[in-house]
């Protein structure tokens, strides 16, 4: 059995998430939702050169995401 994508480390959140931009935001819309660390993921997205490729303002921890 697969696991819950809030089990996910920020290696497979981010994987997921490139995979669903831009052409299926809905999806991306609840990968989001499932993001236990804002922090540790944006760290990895930067660390490997991809966090612009979201094309999203990155969230605060306690005020949540939004597409802008």
């Amino acid at each position: 059995m697969e696991r819950e994508p809030a089990e996910y480390g920020p290696e497979r959140m981010v994987s997921l998430l490139l995979a669903a931009v831009p052409e299926d935001l809905d999806r991306f819309d609840r990968l989001c939702g499932n993001v236990q660390d804002w922090e540790k993921l944006i760290a990895y997205a930067r660390s490997h050169g991809v966090v612009e490729c979201f094309g999203i303002t990155w969230p605060m921890p306690r005020l949540g995401w939004r597409r802008s």
